[in-house]
């Protein structure tokens, strides 16, 4: 909902009826980003930090909890949205979670 320049988003709940400002909001028909948070329109009880994007709304590398066996790990996902395509999702592993992890050497 738009009052002026102020959006209230009504379909997000962790954000639900908060008011922002319309160039910290970006979103489309799959997504939606607000400040360095990302939120996909079908699960709209989930949101990821936002680590890098492009300018164009197509490419972003979000912060998600990662189960493996007992315990969550953090591991970086990447998430693209090129014309023509549907949107694409995949898990990155850094150098640095590799060092941590000993299996490279920094």
């Amino acid at each position: 909902m738009k009052e002026g320049d102020i959006t209230f988003v009504r379909n997000i709940r962790k954000v639900a009826g908060m008011p922002f400002s319309d160039w910290c909001i970006k979103a489309d028909d799959r997504i939606c980003t607000i400040y360095s948070w990302f939120y996909l329109k079908n699960r709209p009880y989930a949101s990821l930090e936002i680590r890098q994007r492009s300018d164009d709304f197509s490419y972003f590398l979000v912060k998600t909890e990662h189960i493996q066996g007992r315990g969550g790990d953090f591991m970086d996902m990447r998430i693209t949205q090129y014309p023509g395509e549907g949107l694409k999702c995949s898990y990155v592993r850094t150098c640095e979670e590799m060092i941590n992890h000993g299996e490279i050497k920094g």
